[in-house]
């Protein structure tokens, strides 16, 4: 007989207003044996992708409050949740990345856990157009029509016209000229549309993060037999093979438990060293 896991048959809250359960229930009953229920939560009031509404908190605080908010609207004691935020690549100067982070609140245990994912595979991008410009290239860059599109008033004192989930030539050629129409400088800004059920490619970033968290939540702390033992840090510095100074590279693990002060370090390669390459000494 197969031993029950930790969260079989549990209902856990997952806060979302862009149908993110299509790709994370599946990972969550097949992994857990649990299910998810969607509540009704204005995720959009702790901040949107577009202008209309900045984040107060920080990317972690808000996606911690985002799962309570949906425990507190469901009426059940295990919350998760998903916030993400894009920005310039750290490596390469012309491209994009996303940062994707997941909480996972148990109040019956008494444990948060908060996973993250780097996104390197994104089609975030925006660009300023006048009426009559031609995004024939913009578009092919980032995937429309598949991927949706935001457009708005580049620069005007009220930002209440928004134009979101585009993804058809006609409805972005309107939104641009009424954009356009109305900004103080004729211009309108074309963003791509970021929320999850409008972009395929971070959909699938979702679910590779949700896999990370479910398999974390798997893994059960050998001290106190309680789930959520996992990474709690990393430590960079693997020693160049050369001439012994730390390098960028990983160089272990600390694994860790949710409840307890259990630790375990865990190296990540089978390597001691760090090929002279990745050396800004010998490699500069």
């Amino acid at each position: 007989m197969k031993a029950k896991k930790i969260y079989d048959g549990c209902t856990i809250a997952l806060a979302t207003m862009h149908k993110k359960e299509s790709v994370i229930e599946p990972i969550f009953n097949d992994l857990l044996g649990a299910s998810l229920v969607v509540p009704t939560v204005n995720t959009d009031a702790l901040g949107t992708f577009s202008p209309e509404k900045q984040r107060s908190m920080s990317q972690k605080d808000t996606v911690i409050e985002k799962a309570l908010l949906g425990m507190h609207a469901a009426g059940v004691p295990i919350g998760l949740a998903n916030e993400g935020s894009f920005g310039p690549h750290p490596l390469f100067p012309f491209g994009y990345v996303g940062y994707e982070l997941m909480a996972f609140v148990d109040r019956a245990r008494g444990f948060t856990l908060v996973e993250e994912l780097i996104a390197e595979k994104t089609n975030f991008n925006s660009v300023t157009v006048g009426a009559n410009d031609d995004i024939t290239q913009f578009l092919k860059s980032v995937q429309f029509p598949s991927h949706a599109l935001i457009v708005f008033p580049d620069s005007a004192t009220d930002r209440s016209t928004i134009f979101k989930g585009l993804n058809d030539l006609v409805g972005v050629r309107h939104a641009i000229a009424e954009s356009c129409r109305i900004s103080l400088n004729n211009q309108a800004r074309v963003e791509t549309d970021m929320r999850a059920h409008m972009n395929p490619t971070r959909m699938k970033a979702i679910a590779n993060l949700a896999n990370k968290m479910a398999q974390r939540l798997k893994r059960i702390c050998p001290a106190c037999k309680n789930p959520g033992f996992g990474v709690t840090e990393k430590i960079y510095g693997l020693p160049c093979a050369w001439c012994a100074q730390p390098t960028e590279l990983l160089k272990q693990e600390i694994m860790g438990c949710s409840m307890c002060a259990h630790t375990k370090i865990k190296n990540v390669t089978g390597a001691r060293v760090a090929d002279p390459y990745h050396c800004t000494y010998c490699n500069p």
